[in-house]
């Protein structure tokens, strides 16, 4: 087969069984290295994971990240002092109601953040060479609607309201 990437492992056409036990490896392993990342950060899983979302969806305030986390106003607010303490996040007044305070990634840590993550975008761009197009949008459509049908409400379960 000289020239064709192998991939492995092949999971094949897979039944409900193996997909759910797929799914459960790439979730601990998704847990497991957001861990290793908060700790090579200096920070606890929580912190971290709100980190990202403030990363990803831009500046919020306070009651804003709370809902995006599940976290309690409090909980929150104790993530945001960690956070702003390490020099991680900013908090600056919003430009359209000076009385609203908005919570920001930090410019001059961002770097240290996106080299602790470096591995894991490698991984990931290597893994996706080896899929076709076509495979590589099926991918990454399903990764884009996961997070949209895990829509979390008082009826599922959901992050816990920890430090």
């Amino acid at each position: 087969m000289g020239d064709v990437p192998e991939r492995s492992p092949s999971v094949g056409p897979p039944g409900p069984e193996r997909v759910s036990e797929i799914f459960r490896q790439y979730v601990s392993t998704q847990l497991l290295w957001g861990h290793a990342v908060a700790r090579r950060l200096g920070l606890g899983p929580t912190d971290f994971a709100a980190m990202n979302l403030l990363s990803l969806a831009g500046p919020m305030s306070v009651a804003e990240l709370a809902r995006a986390t599940g976290l309690s106003p409090s909980a929150a607010t104790r993530v945001v002092d960690r956070l702003a303490a390490a020099g991680f996040v900013e908090r600056a007044s919003d430009a359209g109601d000076r009385r609203r305070v908005l919570v920001q990634m930090s410019a001059d840590r961002r770097p240290e953040v996106q080299a602790a993550v470096e591995p894991y975008r490698e991984a990931s761009r290597t893994i996706l060479a080896d899929f076709t197009p076509a495979e590589q949008a099926a991918v990454l459509t399903w990764m884009a609607r996961l997070p949209q049908e895990l829509d979390y409400d008082s009826d599922r379960p959901g992050p816990a309201d920890d430090d």
